[in-house]
């Protein structure tokens, strides 16, 4: 299974984050928090059969430099 991206606009945040996404449930955010990326990572939603994610490490990097560098296109104020 692929994780997939959202760019979303989020009542709670002043700025745009990147969502990504493992199949139904949101792996993780991240967004630009004082002029530096920030990664949240949530919980995993199997929690009877194991409480932590096991992922392709490949493909989360590759997804992390996906939403950094969405998130430098779209925000005035990011690193580039």
């Amino acid at each position: 299974m692929k994780l997939t991206m959202n760019l979303a606009s989020l009542p709670d945040r002043e700025r745009i984050v990147v969502e990504i996404w493992y199949g139904n449930h949101q792996f993780a955010e991240v967004s630009w928090e004082e002029d530096k990326p920030m990664l949240e990572i949530y919980s995993s939603p199997n929690t009877e059969s194991k409480d932590y994610w096991v992922l392709e490490l490949d493909e989360v990097l590759e997804a992390l430099n996906q939403a950094r560098k969405q998130l430098s296109d779209s925000s005035p104020n990011a690193e580039k």
